[in-house]
C-alpha cells in the first residue's frame, strides 16, 4: 500500500489517550484567562511549586517576549551578555509579562515570527508535543499572545525575528531610544557574538524532529482553522508595526537563534 507524505495524512488521536486530547480543550479557558492575569498567574503556579521565575517587578532590567520559536532565548542571552547579574523577564511566552512591563515601566522588546517557522522550530525542540490536541493548542497560543500584547503596543519595541539575528545591535538601538537605556548586546561577527553562538550549539543537538516535517503536519487541513487565525494574526500584528511578513527559507544546517 502506497504511503502518503506526512502533510497528506490526518494526525492521529489514537497516538494519545482521549481523556489527554479532551484536557487540552478543557484547560483553554483557564490558560486563556492566566495567560492574560499576572495577579493570578504567579501566586497559582508558585503555591502549585510550578513557578521558578521571578515575577516582573521595576528593577527588572528588560522583558523579551514572544510566542515560542522566536529567537527568545538568543535575544535574551545577547542582553544578559554585558548584565548578568539583572534580572530579565522572558519565556513565559504569555501576555503577562508584557503586561507586567507595561505595568512597572521596563524595557520590553516583543518578537515575532511567521507561525509556520516559530512553531515548526520549538516543537522540533519539544517545546509542544508533536500530537494534534498540542499543535492546535501552540496555534491558538501564537493568536492569543499577539492579540493581547497588541493592547500595550505604546509599552514595547517590536521587531521581527528576522531583524534580531540579523542585527541585533540596530534592534536594542530602538529599545534604548524609547527607554532611555544603554544596553549592550554583541555584534554579529565580533568574538562576543561567536561565544555567544558557541554557548547556543547545545540547542540544534536538541532536536527531535525536523523543522520541515512538523510545518509539513501544520499545513494540514486538520488545522486550517486555527493556522488561518495565526496567520492572519501575524499579518494584523505586523502591519500595526510596520513590520515586513515573510517565511524562513529550508536550512539544512538550522541557526542556533531559533
Amino acid at each position: 500500500m502506497e504511503q502518503k507524505p506526512p502533510s497528506e495524512r490526518r494526525p492521529q488521536p489514537r497516538h494519545i489517550p482521549f481523556r489527554k486530547l479532551l484536557g487540552y480543550r478543557r484547560l483553554w479557558p483557564l490558560h486563556e484567562f492566566l495567560a492574560t492575569r499576572p495577579h493570578f498567574y504567579y501566586p497559582l503556579f508558585t503555591l502549585m511549586g510550578r513557578n521558578s521565575a521571578r515575577p516582573i517587578r521595576g528593577d527588572t532590567a528588560m522583558v523579551v517576549a514572544a510566542a515560542g520559536g522566536c529567537g527568545n532565548t538568543y535575544a535574551r542571552n545577547s542582553v544578559r551578555f554585558y548584565m548578568p547579574d539583572r534580572h530579565f523577564g522572558s519565556h513565559k511566552h504569555m501576555p503577562l509579562e508584557v503586561i507586567q512591563a507595561a505595568r512597572y515601566n521596563v524595557p520590553c522588546l516583543v518578537i515575532i515570527r511567521n507561525p509556520m517557522d516559530s512553531l515548526s522550530s520549538v516543537v522540533s525542540r519539544g517545546g509542544y508535543k508533536f500530537t494534534p490536541g498540542s499543535l492546535e493548542w501552540a496555534l491558538k497560543d501564537y493568536s492569543l499572545f499577539y492579540r493581547v500584547v497588541a493592547e500595550y503596543s505604546e509599552h514595547y519595541v517590536a521587531a521581527t525575528f528576522q531583524d534580531v539575528v540579523g542585527d541585533f545591535v540596530a534592534v536594542m538601538d530602538r529599545v534604548n531610544a524609547k527607554f532611555g537605556t544603554s544596553y549592550k548586546v554583541p555584534a554579529n561577527g565580533s568574538d562576543d557574538y561567536r561565544e555567544l553562538r558557541e554557548r547556543g550549539k547545545w540547542r540544534e543537538k536538541n532536536r527531535v524532529l525536523t523543522k520541515e516535517g512538523v510545518k509539513q503536519a501544520l499545513y494540514h487541513e486538520y488545522y486550517d482553522e486555527t493556522r488561518e487565525e495565526a496567520l492572519e494574526t501575524y499579518r494584523w500584528f505586523s502591519a500595526l508595526h510596520d513590520l515586513p511578513t515573510t517565511e524562513d527559507s529550508f536550512r539544512p544546517d538550522a541557526n542556533a537563534a531559533d
